[in-house]
């Protein structure tokens, strides 16, 4: 590299620039490694945009994370500007050393020794090496030091020198800790036998409130981490102690936790590698997030609020409706689906079908903590499945009469009238029309030339209830955020088109209810992660998209996602388990009857169970709707394409 300035300048940082290797920011990661293994010397690189810097990209953080998982694909092949590090440190040439030290060094661990880039006035002129600027600090002091001993010579005595010395270790040594005890974290350090050493920072006695030098890390975490996760840190910390290799070090270290509540604070854990006397130690840095999570958590509670009152204005009517229907099935009406049938056991997975769909609405309309409550008796319900021999009536009976309509809903309606100020659900019901099509009805009504009869009366009233099926799934693009945000993905493009076909909401509730499993499995089951689609070469976000389209005696629905299609061999091994095929056929089977399969009750394909899927009875719920009204169900799936759930209705089933 070459100097930007070679003559000595004591008193400012402009005698330790110099000039780094600069890549345009639409240069490949594959270029950079290239360059990084055959300048082994080159700390890092600056990233340039129309030859003015924008990034840093430091060796050893960018084979971290080529070394993360999917490192590799994600990395080498995209341009730098998705690899480089936009916060970096700048300084002006003319900046005191004494000023530019404490700031370089006072960064976070992670960063302190990246470059930081140089410029004179705003012309970038270079950069400055953190590890070239000790060294040379370094022997600049070494000097001073040698000019003051000759200067003194006659006067200093080597038990002078001594003492000075001393002196300016121990200062260094208060100054080092004083730093730790007023950093805002808690830092200690040990090596392979896990004890805590003695000297570590005040803030992590705070934290513990306890003295923890001495104490071996594992059994002073045992007070806050489960028996298994002390297990598994055990032979973490093991495998990392007799690791020789620096560049998988990191990998053990992303196994440890690295968060947990201690003494009723939030703490984030970080690991770092460091070298004592020729041995390998790991020190621990805990930061208190405990302000922080109050306030994401505030902030979540704001948007659950916001959402819940924008849902409960736009939806008012179809919330009421809910309402009525979850306080009536609490309230006993669920008997009714036991005694429909003809065993218990089959009652018990028709109420149950009944019971997640009401969990989705809810959720759907942002009523989540009383989702979260059906959640509660869904799980109830399911154990009572699972468990050997035929359930009984009073064993549902025990389960339902727990949850009562007012608790199971207050939550949620509490927040409503604490931010409206009034009680929405417990006033009259109120049908809102469009003036079109009033004008339409009277109209009709004029032009009529001999007297309605009743049954043309009946037909023209039930009219003005009648919506738009597309303005109903349209309806649905709220419900399909929140469930990206839960699932931690990105949100997919929704789209919905065809033709405005009118339909009788009233009628076609149960099905309209239902619809919900169809979204939750697009987005649990059907979209990838960002990591997965952008490994695949997909956009990230994906595709929801319904179509609706009206024959001369049917409606057809067809709700298609572009992810990763239906995963065959997955449903032909579940279906085994489950005993609904024998193990000898499991590959006779042709695969259009195995996709019938999702259909079945309890029928899913997921390991666990979570508030959004697994159950295994959202889409025969679906199923058993459209059979309600006469229509039919299907599925198509491609891998790594898609799939579509057709849906046909009889159109006489969808208005009067």
């Amino acid at each position: 590299m070459l100097s930007y300035q070679d003559n000595a300048v004591t008193s400012t940082i402009e005698q330790f620039i110099t000039m780094a290797a600069e890549f345009d920011m639409m240069s490949t990661g594959e270029t950079i490694k290239t360059f990084f293994e055959q300048n082994p010397a080159h700390e890092g690189i600056v990233v340039t945009d129309t030859s003015y810097p924008v990034g840093l990209i430091m060796r050893n953080n960018f084979f971290q994370k080529l070394g993360s998982l999917y490192g590799n694909s994600l990395y080498l092949k995209r341009p730098i500007s998705i690899l480089m590090d936009t916060h970096f440190m700048t300084a002006d040439v003319k900046e005191q050393l004494s000023g530019f030290g404490s700031s370089a060094m006072s960064r976070e661990p992670g960063k302190r020794y990246d470059y930081v880039l140089a410029f004179d006035g705003r012309k970038y002129v270079g950069v400055i090496s953190i590890h070239r600027f000790l060294d040379e600090l370094s022997k600049l002091n070494e000097a001073q030091i040698s000019l003051l001993k000759d200067q003194h010579k006659k006067l200093i005595t080597l038990n002078e020198q001594e003492q000075k010395l001393r002196r300016k270790i121990e200062y260094q040594a208060d100054s080092v800790r004083n730093l730790l005890d007023n950093a805002d974290q808690g830092f200690l350090w040990f090596g392979s036998d896990l004890v805590i050493k003695k000297d570590f920072s005040y803030k992590c006695s705070e934290i513990f409130n306890s003295q923890v030098g001495g104490c071996d890390y594992l059994e002073l975490m045992s007070n806050f981490w489960a028996d298994d996760k002390i297990d598994v840190c055990r032979l973490t910390f093991d495998s990392f102690f007799k690791n020789s290799s620096s560049l998988t070090d990191n990998v053990y270290l992303m196994l440890l936790p690295q968060s947990c509540q201690i003494n009723n604070r939030h703490i984030a854990i970080q690991y770092r590698r460091i070298d004592h006397k020729g041995k390998k130690a790991l020190m621990v840095i805990l930061s208190d997030q405990t302000e922080r999570v109050k306030m994401q958590e505030a902030l979540e509670f704001d948007r659950y609020r916001q959402r819940l009152i924008i849902k409960t204005f736009s939806s008012q009517s179809q919330i009421r409706q809910l309402i009525n229907d979850i306080t009536n099935h609490l309230n006993g009406s669920w008997q009714d689906l036991i005694s429909d049938k003809s065993t218990v056991t089959e009652g018990l997975q028709s109420l149950f079908r009944t019971v997640h769909t009401y969990k989705g609405e809810l959720a759907q309309f942002g009523f989540l903590r009383s989702s979260d409550k059906i959640h509660e008796c869904e799980d109830k319900l399911m154990e009572l499945m699972n468990n050997i021999g035929a359930a009984t009536f009073e064993q549902i009976k025990s389960i339902m009469t727990s949850y009562s309509a007012v608790d199971v809903l207050k939550a949620d309606l509490d927040t409503i009238r604490e931010m409206t100020g009034s009680d929405i659900f417990g006033s009259a019901e109120k049908l809102i029309i469009e003036a079109s099509k009033l004008t339409e009805l009277l109209t009709k009504v004029k032009a009529r030339e001999t007297p309605i009869n009743s049954a043309e009366v009946v037909r023209l009233i039930s009219g003005l209830r009648y919506q738009s099926l597309k303005k109903i799934f349209e309806d649905y693009h709220d419900y399909i955020s929140w469930l990206a945000g839960r699932l931690n993905k990105s949100m997919p493009s929704y789209v919905v088109d065809g033709d405005d076909v009118e339909v009788d909401p009233i009628m076609l509730q149960d099905f309209l209810h239902s619809i919900v499993h169809i979204f939750r499995n697009a987005m649990d089951h059907g979209l990838e992660t960002d990591e997965e689609r952008l490994e695949s070469g997909k956009p990230i976000g994906g595709l929801i998209e319904c179509l609706i389209s009206k024959n001369s005696d049917s409606v057809s629905i067809s709700i298609r996602d572009d992810g990763r299609g239906l995963n065959i061999n997955q449903i032909r091994h579940k279906a085994v388990k489950l005993g609904l095929i024998n193990a000898e056929q499991e590959y006779s089977v042709e695969e259009n009857s195995l996709t019938q399969l999702i259909f079945s009750d309890c029928f899913s394909t997921k390991d666990s169970i979570s508030n959004i899927s697994g159950r295994g009875v959202g889409m025969s719920a679906v199923r058993a709707a459209c059979d309600s009204l006469g229509g039919s169900i299907d599925v198509l799936s491609k891998p790594n394409h898609g799939t579509s759930v057709i849906i046909t209705l009889p159109i006489n089933r969808c208005y009067v």
